[in-house]
């Protein structure tokens, strides 16, 4: 079917060219929504990054004071090395 313009230039009015535009229109919609979700997964990937370090970070600091923890001589018993091995174990088990 066509129809007339205020121009004099003939239109479809097919049915099937507005499904296309409406698609299309959807497909650039869904782009860029994809955009969006692939920049927040490249953001997370740099977050588990960067947590990893920390937690090997923290893992280093941990034997650290478990080593100055055994070189004063505190096993068996409770010296105030024993509450900061314990408060560093404490946060290492909630990082992880």
């Amino acid at each position: 079917m066509t129809s007339s313009t205020t121009a004099g230039e003939p239109t479809t009015t097919d049915p099937r060219d507005a499904r296309i535009a409406e698609l299309e229109a959807e497909v650039a919609k869904l782009r860029i929504d994809l955009w969006g979700a692939r920049d927040a997964a490249i953001g997370a990937t740099a977050e588990v990054g960067s947590s990893r370090a920390k937690v090997v970070e923290l893992e280093a600091h941990i034997n650290q004071l478990r080593t100055e923890l055994s070189l004063r001589g505190g096993h068996g018993r409770r010296t105030p090395g024993y509450y900061v091995d314990r408060v560093a174990l404490g946060v290492y088990r909630r990082i992880r």
